[in-house]
């Protein structure tokens, strides 16, 4: 069935045979009523809708045949009503970029509604409220996800995933790679000052060598935003703990996960000790490193460094290292991430 406002073109209304009559105010007003001819505005109407709009046109038609003009001319404004509520709503939607809302379920089965829309926004103040313009203007003006992404969020939720993040691309990421820690590294508002940033981000002298434009990147998308979900913990993964990178990534990629970056995990830092500004210990990894398995650096001979991160209460400040892909220690794990990509 048509969804268009098109499909209710109105054709003459059948008269008695004889003269036609001269046009008065309530057949002037009739014709001024009935839906034009050749407006060409798209409307998504549901099944309800139509068969509402549908309806009306009907009693609208049946009412002329019968003479009743003044009844006709009701049902018409009524028409004309109901079509642009649904039209103007649908346009507020589009200004404002609403997109999706979906309702998943955690592992206790509790029940919490994802806005796609409030996500944005949320994730469009932090990047303003930490001085990165530049990221919140490159993020999409809607989310859109598809049905299986949305099946697939659902399920990580199941697992204990509880938080996403709005990420623009990976090459916009780098590109600002140096205000993302030159921001997050300075003192934040409202913190205990025994746990307050007071140094800038420590590097080992390999990773200052690779920063900012030397770090590889693995397991993004191309030149598209995407959302990072992952869990809200302060530790890394149980099950990753005193394992090596290489022994970790089989582990992830068999549930169609993966790790963090270092832009990433500089964000995700600093938003979780936003959240928790109150607390005694608000920071992330401050008995554990974690692996940033997706960000990588050249060692000597050409191995692979994996860089690691953790929270330097002693000196107030992020830390990160890299060791050798295969490499293990008994206090380092990762924290893991599903990547969903935004689609245009």
């Amino acid at each position: 069935m048509p969804k268009n406002r098109e499909q209710f073109k109105k054709e003459p209304a059948e008269r008695p045979a004889g003269p036609e009559p001269s046009p008065d105010s309530s057949e002037r007003s009739l014709e001024m009523a009935r839906p034009k001819r050749g407006r060409q505005e798209q409307v998504k109407l549901t099944e309800e809708q139509d068969k509402q709009l549908l309806d009306i046109i009907v009693q609208a038609r049946e009412a002329e045949r019968k003479g009743e003009l003044q009844k006709a001319i009701d049902l018409y404004s009524q028409y004309e009503k109901e079509f642009l509520s649904i039209k103007g709503e649908q346009d507020k939607e589009k200004r404002e970029g609403k997109s999706q809302s979906f309702f998943v379920e955690n592992e206790k089965g509790e029940k919490r509604e994802i806005d796609l829309e409030q996500l944005r926004q949320k994730w469009i103040s932090f990047y303003r409220e930490h001085n990165l313009q530049e990221l919140a203007d490159a993020l999409p003006e809607t989310i859109t996800l598809t049905e299986e992404q949305i099946e697939q969020i659902k399920e990580k939720a199941k697992e204990g995933f509880d938080k996403l993040i709005l990420f623009p691309s990976i090459e916009i990421q780098s590109q600002h790679l140096q205000a993302i820690k030159e921001e997050t590294e300075k003192p934040l508002e409202g913190l205990k000052d025994d746990q307050q940033y007071k140094k800038e981000t420590y590097f080992s002298d390999l990773v200052k060598s690779a920063f900012p434009d030397k770090i590889k990147t693995r397991n993004r998308p191309e030149n598209r935003p995407y959302l990072l979900f992952t869990k809200d913990i302060p530790e890394p993964e149980q099950e990753t703990r005193g394992l090596s990178p290489d022994q970790i990534r089989p582990i992830l990629e068999a549930k169609a996960e993966t790790g963090f970056t270092l832009s990433e995990y500089l964000i995700f830092q600093r938003e979780y000790v936003g959240s928790r500004k109150t607390e005694d210990q608000p920071h992330p990894e401050t008995e554990y490193y974690t692996w940033l398995l997706d960000s990588e650096i050249k060692e000597e001979g050409g191995a692979a460094g994996v860089l690691k991160a953790c929270w330097h209460s002693g000196s107030g400040r992020v830390g990160a290292d890299s060791h050798l892909s295969y490499n293990r220690f008994s206090g380092f794990g990762s924290r893991s991430s599903a990547i969903f990509e935004i689609s245009e």
